[in-house]
């Protein structure tokens, strides 16, 4: 979702030229986790954290939870 708040990359003729590269690396990192793991919740915890219960600054931050990434 584009925001007019954040520009990490800035506008105008002196925008970073290497925007879309970033862009599509940071993709494909993700989409190959995705492709390779399972993220599951620890089976050490309970209950996931409620939505709710994060801390509010400058941005939202959930509660901290533990994940368990399987291999496909």
């Amino acid at each position: 979702m584009k925001s007019n708040h954040v520009i990490p990359f800035s506008v105008g003729p002196r925008h970073c030229i290497g925007e879309q590269l970033a862009r599509m690396e940071v993709f494909t990192f993700l989409v190959s986790l995705v492709q390779k793991f399972e993220f599951q919740p620890s089976p050490n915890d309970q209950d996931l954290p409620s939505i709710h219960n994060g801390s509010n600054g400058s941005i939202y931050i959930p509660g901290a939870y533990d994940v368990v990434a399987k291999a496909l």
